[in-house]
């Protein structure tokens, strides 16, 4: 272990991100095109899966092992809406057009994304997403 501190401990300084919205509904979807204009989805549920960045060295012969946190995070939201076709064509606009952005739907803060995969059932009108925080 890294001296006699606890790994779990160990955090590194992250710049601090400005919230925008506060009062933003996290069941809100709001897409930023490149362009500055919005579009926004009412969804069913929107999940999110964070994880950070370790790196473990394992040290043939010697004790234990040093585990240190490179301080990088990586978002993965998986969204889930009924939406009707013409707000599935803007979509996939957006889909194919250059990077959007996203207000975060939990903290409010604008961030930079990616769409992983575009999902829709026209009989049910259901849409599933999963887009990726870009890191800047």
């Amino acid at each position: 272990m890294v001296g006699n501190e606890d790994w779990r401990a160990l955090t590194p300084e992250h710049p601090k991100t400005e919230k925008k919205n506060r009062a933003h509904d996290p069941l809100d979807l709001t897409l930023i095109e490149s362009n500055g204009e919005t579009f926004e989805i009412r969804c069913v549920d929107i999940g999110v899966s964070v994880e950070r960045r370790l790196q473990r060295t394992v040290l043939r012969g010697g004790e234990g092992d040093d585990m240190s946190d490179e301080g990088s995070e990586s978002a993965v939201y998986t969204i889930d809406a009924r939406i009707e076709l013409p707000e599935y064509r803007k979509l996939i606009d957006i889909f194919r057009g250059s990077q959007p952005k996203m207000i975060e739907p939990y903290e409010g803060n604008v961030i930079k994304v990616a769409f992983r995969s575009v999902s829709y059932k026209y009989k049910g009108r259901e849409l599933k997403l999963v887009i990726i925080q870009d890191t800047v």
